[in-house]
This record gives C-alpha cells, sequence and structure tokens, in this order.
C-alpha cells in the first residue's frame, strides 16, 4: 500500500554557523582581514533536514530554536 502523504520526520539539533574565510595567516598572533564572512544553517540534523527537502522529500524539522536572530535564521532556512 503507498501513502503519498507520508513527510521525514528529522528531530535534532540546529546550529548557526559562521564562516569566515581570509587570507594567509602569517603566524600563531597575526592578525587577519575577513575577506568574506557568511552565516549559514548547520547541525547534523539541520543538515539532514535541508538536504532532504531539496531532494523534494516532505520534511518536518522537531528541534529546540530560540526566539531570536538566530532562530528566525534558522527557520527561514532552505
Amino acid at each position: 500500500m503507498e501513502n503519498k502523504n507520508l513527510a521525514v520526520l528529522v528531530v535534532g539539533n540546529a546550529i548557526l554557523d559562521e564562516i569566515v574565510l581570509c587570507g594567509t595567516i602569517d603566524g600563531m598572533d597575526a592578525k587577519v582581514m575577513a575577506d568574506e564572512w557568511h552565516v549559514r544553517a548547520g547541525g547534523q540534523a539541520m543538515n539532514t533536514a535541508i538536504n532532504l527537502a531539496r531532494m523534494g522529500e516532505d520534511v518536518v524539522f522537531h528541534g529546540a530554536l530560540a526566539d531570536d536572530a538566530a532562530g528566525r535564521t534558522l527557520r527561514s532556512a532552505r
């Protein structure tokens, strides 16, 4: 029996990753300027949910998200 109304439930963590790209670092105490800065959704469960949705699956994510800027960013992740 085939049921097209099933969704994948993903339960777990969601993390806001901050990725900073910079040029060459000349030593342990060197100061460098960032060339790029990106904020992305991360965490094993959140990454799984996002990638399943990108593959066309109907996905429900269940995890703790704060009611702040980081939580709103994670809620809008696609």
